[in-house]
């Protein structure tokens, strides 16, 4: 994480903190399923070809970057970053975009250069996410000099662990006798906690986590349920099998583990 830090050169900064740029060669990298390595070759070189100059940058992000990727459940998420999205631009990335979707499960976010330190001001975990863990496609390298201040930071935690903590208890009155539906907001509802939770390590630590496992293995340094957490990522690969009563134990569970962690982003 960028915290307005005293400057080396951009490229040492963002190595020493980041790690190493991600393999010039993506196109031939084994780590990429095949099909969709073909597919986002194809992607980038239409984008190029439409957009020219106005293409500023193609990034790959979210599981597969982490090496999280499930085939047939995760999302193949890319930014495309642009001069400008005004509608010619957005017209010209059509074709491409409606044959990718076509071929693997693309997710698109597309925004300008201009925009960059103003959406991650707005969503600075998403923003720091992407900037730790992305491989870039097309382009070039925009996040290096990326800032976002901690207590930015800090308060979007706040935010969203406030915010979900609200809306599970709403559907827990709404829905909560129906087991089936208690399962499926568990495991959708622990992919924002953990996302929210790499942040909150980050804002201890000094270091995000890789991914969703190492979250989890950083949880007791928060004081947060890990066992808990490790039970939930269960569940949504289908590994744990709980009955009615289990779940509402582990909804209980859930909603403490949450007003937990929002009670620590007062502290940090």
């Amino acid at each position: 994480m960028v915290f307005s830090p005293a400057r080396k050169t951009l490229a040492a900064l963002f190595a020493a903190r980041y790690g190493p740029p991600m393999p010039a060669d993506w196109k031939t990298d084994p780590a990429l399923p095949e099909t969709i390595r073909h597919g986002l070759t194809r992607f980038c070189t239409q984008l190029t070809t439409a957009l020219g100059d106005q293409l500023v940058a193609v990034v790959l992000y979210g599981g597969l970057a982490k090496g999280e990727f499930t085939p047939g459940n995760s999302d193949v998420n890319v930014l495309v970053v642009l001069r400008s999205a005004a509608l010619p631009a957005l017209d010209a990335l059509l074709p491409a975009l409606e044959q990718a979707r076509a071929e693997f499960p693309l997710a698109l976010l597309t925004l300008t250069e201009a925009d960059l330190p103003t959406f991650s001001e707005v969503f600075p975990i998403k923003f720091t996410d992407i900037q730790r863990q992305h491989r870039l496609l097309a382009g070039r390298e925009i996040f290096a000099q990326l800032e976002i201040t901690r207590d930015r930071l800090r308060r979007q935690c706040a935010r969203e662990l406030q915010n979900l903590l609200l809306r599970l208890r709403a559907f827990y009155l709404q829905r909560g006798q129906r087991p089936e539906q208690l399962e499926e907001t568990l495991t959708h509802a622990v992919s924002s906690l953990l996302a929210t939770l790499g942040a909150l390590v980050e804002l201890q630590t000094g270091e995000r986590p890789a991914s969703k496992a190492a979250t989890v293995a950083n949880a007791d340094k928060l004081g947060l349920n890990a066992q808990l957490l490790r039970d939930l990522l269960a569940l949504k690969r289908g590994e744990l099998k709980p009955d009615a009563a289990a779940l509402k134990q582990l909804f209980g569970a859930f909603l403490d583990t949450i007003h937990q962690a929002a009670r620590l982003t007062e502290k940090l």
